[in-house]
Parts: structure tokens; C-alpha cells; sequence
């Protein structure tokens, strides 16, 4: 069964590079013609360390200040959004192929056990976004007798 899943798991992601392809290709053959951007989830990596998870978010073009990371018990959501002045900047330009339109990107990553939302830290490097998440240390088993 695991098999299956996995095999139809990876058909939809070359189904999604694909259309992604196409999408991509069009827009930049017809620069001219607004497409809906919406938001775009970033591709991430997540790295289990012993005491922590790391996660790795592409968001190139985008600066720390349009960066807004959100941190609960077990997930980490990372939102950015393009300024009203970069996005009219761009609207005004008369460009010849437009292949990095992203105004806004959106991603929820939950992970597999609790974190230390307030022991989280972040930084950002060459548009790569690097979040570490120190990991919840569950609670010492201690015997007790009956009585």
C-alpha cells in the first residue's frame, strides 16, 4: 500500500512541475498579459536533528522585513508579500520575458513533534530562509510505587 501511495504521491509532483513548467513558459512568451499570481508556496527543507528541526525556504527576491514567520507548538508558517510600491514598480515596467512575478508567498510546514516556539530563531542567506527549532525535550519517566 505504501508503495502505491508513494508512486501516486511522486505522479502528482511531476504533474505539478509540469503545469508550473507550462505556466511559466506562457508568461514569459506573453509578459504583457497580467496572470493571477496569488500566493506561492515556497519549496522547503526539513532537517531532524537530535535536538532541533531546521527548515530550509527558497524565498529569493524577497527582504527580511517582507518576511513573517509564525511559530506554534508544532508548525511554522512563513508568509511574505511584496510591497504596494515594488509590486507598482513592476506593473510600470515594460518587460520582455517576466519569469520572477511572485508578490506573495505562503507556506505551513507542521512537524512530526513539539518545538520551543520561543527558543526559535531565523535568518536569511543569499534568499534562502533558515529557521532553527529547538524541539520540545519530553518529560523524564519516574517510577512510583503503589500504595
Amino acid at each position: 500500500m505504501e508503495e502505491v501511495i508513494r508512486g501516486t504521491v511522486e505522479a502528482l509532483r511531476r504533474i505539478e512541475e509540469e503545469l508550473n513548467r507550462l505556466f511559466r513558459d506562457i508568461a514569459s512568451k506573453y509578459p504583457s498579459i497580467a496572470y493571477p499570481t496569488g500566493a506561492y508556496e515556497p519549496p522547503v527543507d526539513v532537517e531532524e536533528r537530535e535536538d532541533a528541526y531546521v527548515i530550509y525556504a527558497d524565498v529569493p527576491g524577497f527582504g527580511k522585513e517582507d518576511i513573517k514567520i509564525t511559530v506554534g507548538d508544532n508548525y511554522v508558517e512563513i508568509e511574505a508579500q511584496k510591497s504596494e510600491e515594488e509590486v507598482r514598480e513592476a506593473a510600470s515596467r515594460n518587460y520582455i520575458v517576466r519569469q520572477r512575478s511572485y508578490e506573495s508567498v505562503k507556506k505551513r510546514v507542521e512537524l512530526p513533534s513539539s518545538i520551543k516556539p520561543e527558543e526559535a530563531r531565523a535568518k536569511l542567506e543569499n534568499g534562502v530562509l533558515v529557521i532553527h527549532l529547538p524541539k520540545r525535550t519530553v518529560g523524564r519517566e519516574v517510577p512510583i510505587s503503589i500504595e
